[in-house]
């Protein structure tokens, strides 16, 4: 089940995403989150018990925390930076929005 999901994100990701990509932090965070989608699908794919069945593997552990690899690590940047940039842009359309305001 998790091998047909991300196998759609990657899909959705490159047909619906990409093509709308207006800003530089857009692209980086796309391209983190596709890395990572597509990392973690390879494992599965080719590692066993069999294709599309196979387990993802780790590869860092850190004390009294998670274990991880890097294809997490690419998805929990994207996540971060979509979250925080999505708060700045909010802040910037405000400021833009009293400006004109101002203006009038």
């Amino acid at each position: 089940m998790f091998s047909i999901f991300a196998i759609v994100a990657l899909i959705g990701c490159l047909g619906y995403a990409l093509p709308r990509i207006t800003r530089l932090w857009h692209g980086i965070a796309l391209g983190l989150l596709m890395a990572g989608i597509a990392g973690n699908l390879v494992d599965r794919i080719f590692q066993p018990p069999a294709a599309l069945h196979g387990h993802v593997i780790d590869m860092f552990q850190l004390p009294n925390f998670a274990i991880f690899n890097v294809a997490d690590m690419c998805i929990t940047f994207a996540a971060v930076i979509i979250v925080i940039m999505s708060f700045r842009s909010d802040r910037a359309a405000k400021r833009e929005a009293e400006a004109e305001k101002a203006k009038a």
